[in-house]
């Protein structure tokens, strides 16, 4: 990852090259497009390529080896690969105070929030942002005078798995153009409406294959977990295709009920999807008396890829991962235990696992694991003691290492709450 502002620099190697050939290689970036001719005068090639970073984000890069063909065709794509660079804004520091009105809450009150800001440049540009339990208000501005101040309204929230009271963080960030400022925040109190402690519910997403034809049905379906009895929930799902890392929803909808069971079982189906990469995204919500919905919401994803009906190719299956512990809920005198599944790999390949367990604000733990696989699976198993009061939540990542990029191949995320 870069500031805005480093000097990038990205090597792109070329191999197994034919003496004498003439080649094109082509990549974009940033929208833009870039292109270098040469005739092979080796089996290799390394293109070095530098540049300033100058905006911020998650860019992904597509690169393309062609080779000359004829004077019709002119040059014929023979590899294809890709990498994604992150750039963040520079860090700046700015003096912010956050008040409330009160410090004590009960579930379904006001939360009406004052953010002043000074020592602000004159004459530049500024954005505000301030969320809290999935709220989130944006404030965007330019200075014409040092100091600024911003008023904002929450709800007091309780999630469905907390107990008779819960601290809600009120989070503020500021950016420019170029630069961001660390995250400020504070805390609430807030009580519940009444001491009823529910079950912590949990959904699950499954489809009936992880990979179709594109003239097949794709099948789908949804259970939701650990329900209440007379409680009103929402699940929420989305499905989405994958282009250049970017998703783009190709159809979504939702489910309102009130649960006469702790489990409740939706399906879905999709007939003439397109050939691409899909992932199906759903997030189940308590809904309060108040009308205000438990944040933060259950989630589950499953992703499926679709291919030409014709194409004769037989595609490695997509490697995934899965996070789990033993319990959604511990004393902080217990042992938490974890374990990561990874599957679908591909025997003699290179593959990293990276972790972290966390708590919103802070860090707890964090690690990472590589291997050469030698099954078409692999677990680790990892265990905490000791952790102090709290929510946390443990996410992993798996990647494919590949000795010819510069960075890893990311394939799947998964995470696990407690």
């Amino acid at each position: 990852s870069y500031r805005i502002g480093d000097q990038v620099s990205i090597n792109m190697t070329s191999s197994d090259l034919d003496l004498n050939e003439s080649y094109k290689l082509s990549w974009t970036y940033d929208n833009a497009t870039y292109e270098r001719y040469w005739t092979a005068a080796s089996n290799s090639s390394i293109e070095r390529w530098n540049f300033t970073a100058n905006n911020s984000g998650y860019f992904y890069m597509n690169v393309t080896l062609s080779s000359w063909h004829d004077s019709w065709i002119l040059y014929a794509p023979v590899s294809n690969t890709y990498a994604y660079v992150s750039i963040y804004r520079k860090s700046m520091s700015l003096p912010v105070t956050i008040t409330t009105d009160r410090s004590n809450y009960t579930e379904g009150d006001t939360i009406n929030v004052n953010v002043s800001v000074s020592n602000l440049t004159l004459n530049t540009a500024y954005s505000m942002k301030v969320s809290s339990q999935g709220v989130v208000y944006y404030r965007n501005w330019t200075a014409y005078q040092n100091s600024s101040s911003e008023q904002f309204n929450f709800t007091a929230t309780m999630p469905s798995w907390a107990g008779s009271s819960y601290s809600q963080w009120i989070w503020v960030d500021i950016t420019t153009t170029n630069s961001s400022t660390p995250s400020y925040y504070t805390s609430v109190s807030v009580s519940a409406s009444n001491s009823t402690t529910t079950p912590v519910p949990w959904v699950q997403a499954n489809t009936s294959s992880t990979s179709y034809t594109n003239g097949s049905t794709v099948r789908a379906w949804i259970g939701s977990y650990n329900l209440t009895n007379g409680t009103n929930y929402s699940l929420e799902w989305d499905l989405a295709k994958d282009h250049m890392a970017v998703f783009t929803s190709v159809d979504s909808g939702w489910f309102n009920w009130t649960a006469y069971g702790s489990y409740s079982g939706e399906s879905l189906n999709w007939t003439g999807l397109g050939v691409g990469w899909y992932c199906l995204d759903v997030e189940l919500y308590q809904i309060h008396s108040n009308g205000s919905s438990s944040w933060p919401p259950a989630t589950a994803t499953s992703c499926f890829s679709v291919t030409d009906s014709n194409n004769t190719t037989v595609s490695d299956p997509v490697p995934w991962v899965q996070a789990n512990t033993s319990s959604t809920s511990y004393t902080n005198d217990s042992t938490v235990w974890a374990w990561v599944d990874s599957h679908n790999l591909t025997i003699g390949t290179n593959y990293s696992l990276e972790w972290e367990l966390g708590d919103g604000i802070t860090t707890g733990d964090f690690g990472w694991f590589n291997w050469t696989a030698g099954a078409n699976s692999e677990y680790i198993g990892l265990n905490w003691s000791g952790l102090m009061s709290g929510y946390y939540c443990f996410e992993v990542s798996l990647y494919r290492i590949d000795n010819n990029s510069p960075m890893p191949y990311w394939f799947d995320s998964d995470w696990s709450c407690f």
